[in-house]
């Protein structure tokens, strides 16, 4: 016989092989209670089925929901991360300009040096002081007064011209 044939009884020959569907068997009669149980069974069977389905559809929008959640995260800590990056540049240049402040505040005059100035300017009192051009004017103005007094001295040309009317 052959190995993939099906024989029932010793004597018959095979009945189409393995892969053919053979005739359901009679089943005898089950009693009404296993049927009820056997239906019971089976409608548990189908929620559970159901249940699964809809468990399986649940925790498919969660993860869904889960993966977008973690890309928008995502994009949220790259513009976070930018924001830092900008506000650690400004923070930088606003340290070099405090630095620069405090150089030339370190410059400055400090209070024991104006008051020393001060007592120097109230010495001096330059108020009094007078300017080269008040000097000038001042020192014209004194030669112009005395020249109208003195005769200006003449100059060869007009010597000359004084002894032609003299004679």
């Amino acid at each position: 016989m052959g190995m993939f044939t099906h024989n029932d009884d010793a004597g018959q020959p095979a009945s189409g092989g393995l892969f053919q569907k053979s005739a359901p068997a009679a089943s005898p009669a089950l009693p009404p209670e296993v049927l009820t149980q056997l239906r019971d069974e089976s409608r548990r069977l189908r929620m559970l089925e159901e249940r699964f389905v809809s468990l399986r559809k649940s925790l498919q929008v969660n993860q869904q929901d889960g993966l977008s959640k973690h890309k928008k995260s995502t994009i949220e800590i790259r513009n976070i991360t930018k924001e830092i990056d900008a506000l650690k540049k400004d923070f930088n240049s606003l340290q070099d300009k405090i630095t620069l402040v405090v150089t030339e505040m370190q410059q400055l005059a400090r209070k024991d040096d104006v008051v020393t100035l001060q007592k120097y300017i109230n010495l001096w009192e330059p108020i009094h002081f007078v300017t080269r051009n008040e000097v000038q004017r001042v020192v014209e103005e004194v030669l112009s007064k005395s020249n109208n007094n003195v005769p200006k001295p003449l100059t060869p040309q007009e010597d000359s011209k004084k002894d032609l009317k003299e004679e």
